[in-house]
């Protein structure tokens, strides 16, 4: 597996004050005759844009391409059948034996457990978290992700969580 690059490395107790938190984007894939056109426009932004972005695809086979052909220094996110898999390893106590290829692990945040986030931190993997309903993404959800160490919060809620962010730092 490949390193994380710089702006998506997880550390040993992450905390959200708002002086530090910083907007990311996750370019999710969905389309094989995207692949080359994102990887082109990728190129063309400045390192500190770089910076604040996670490449991924929910299909594994988009997953790969993406992994062959992206610059080095964009961390990639697992793909869909490790979206699944890796909780479910992780109860099972085997997942230090299972091959992660990705630089971050993106994490259904119901499922999230601080043993996980920490297994995960220890294959010096970032961890992404997202709730599938827009109802359960909540302030009380981004205090648990700050509590279990989550690296990066995916919210379709971002005034909210600025907020949260805002009352830490306060």
């Amino acid at each position: 597996s490949s390193s994380p690059s710089q702006s998506c490395t997880p550390s040993s107790s992450p905390t959200y004050p708002a002086s530090a938190a910083k907007t990311m984007l996750m370019v999710d894939v969905k389309d094989e005759a995207a692949v080359e056109e994102v990887l082109r426009s990728i190129d063309l932004l400045p390192p500190p844009a770089r910076s604040r972005l996670i490449l991924g695809a929910v299909l594994d086979t988009l997953n790969a391409k993406l992994r062959k052909a992206k610059p080095r220094d964009v961390p990639l996110c697992s793909g869909f059948s490790d979206f699944f898999l890796i909780p479910l390893l992780h109860a099972l106590g085997v997942l230090p034996l299972y091959p992660i290829d990705a630089d971050a692990v993106l994490a259904l945040g119901c499922c999230l457990l601080p043993r996980l986030v920490h297994s995960l931190h220890a294959r010096n993997l970032c961890v992404l978290a997202f709730q599938p309903r827009p109802h359960w993404d909540t302030a009380e959800w981004y205090e648990r992700c700050a509590q279990e160490g989550v690296d990066v919060v995916l919210s379709d809620h971002p005034l909210l969580l600025r907020s949260f962010l805002s009352s830490l730092s306060s």
